[in-house]
């Protein structure tokens, strides 16, 4: 509320003038009404010409009451707002925080994982969860030249089963990168075929690397691997590790589906 008093009493003076300026303008048109109307020889002109006044008119006394408030706003209103406001806002001014905890009472506290608890109070430090792999996960061989730094296949996870389109993360980057694709073959086949998504020319680190697309593979248990080579067009690091191709997952079927199909 007192920002807009204090509004309109800043605005005063521009409203003032075109306060002044619509009034004058109406009072023209009020003028040239009556003159009309004083001529008129018909009807309709005489009509015409008291709607025109009667809308002049109008304006002319809406504006007067405005200007008239703006004038009492600035004058009466925003002034006994600003007085009766207090000269310094400070809430709880003299009081001091009081508390019944003796100071320096914590200061026999600290954290040490290896403190046992029958050497007296202390805070023993909790470690992080190990990650937990994506997916549900099958048998498998263990990952074989995976390096994190160099060529790592994060997601799918060693031995996920993969029944839809999955993006792989990891990381593809070597010293004289040049590129990097992924081969596939199956535990019974000793040749590696490369996989269809082709060859990629953009080192990656801990991010999308390509994806897997299971249609056209026939189910069950393939050796993946993605091959990064250098600029000699070397194989400078790999990636080795298990998949599943499976049918998706069927959905379960919610109980009441079930009952209303058995009646």
């Amino acid at each position: 509320m007192g920002e807009f008093l204090s509004l309109i009493e800043n605005l005063a003076p521009g409203l003032y003038v075109l306060g002044t300026a619509i009034v004058l303008w109406h009072v023209r048109s009020l003028w040239l009404a009556v003159s009309e109307l004083r001529f008129a020889q018909f009807g309709l002109e005489r009509e015409l010409a008291q709607r025109r006044g009667g809308r002049s008119f109008t304006f002319v006394a809406v504006m007067i009451e405005l200007m008239i408030a703006v004038w009492g706003i600035s004058t009466f209103a925003a002034p006994t707002w600003r007085e009766g406001l207090p000269s310094s806002i400070t809430p709880n001014a003299g009081r001091t925080f009081q508390t019944n905890i003796p100071p320096n009472s914590g200061n026999n506290f600290d954290i040490d994982p290896n403190r046992a608890a029958t050497e007296g109070p202390g805070i023993l430090s909790t470690f992080a969860p190990p990650s937990t792999p994506v997916g549900t996960i099958g048998p498998s061989d263990p990952r074989v030249g995976c390096d994190p730094d160099r060529a790592w296949i994060q997601i799918p996870a060693n031995g996920q089963y993969v029944f839809a389109d999955t993006t792989i993360i990891g990381t593809a980057n070597v010293e004289d990168f040049s590129k990097y694709r992924f081969e596939i073959k199956g535990v019974a086949q000793s040749n590696w075929s490369v996989y269809t998504d082709g060859e990629r020319t953009t080192p990656v680190i801990n991010g999308p690397l390509g994806n897997i697309v299971p249609f056209g593979l026939l189910i069950g248990e393939y050796r993946f691997r993605l091959v990064v080579f250098n600029t000699l067009d070397e194989v400078a690091a790999s990636c080795e590790i298990t998949i599943w191709i499976t049918d998706p997952q069927p959905t379960a079927t919610p109980l009441g589906a079930v009952g209303a199909q058995q009646q």
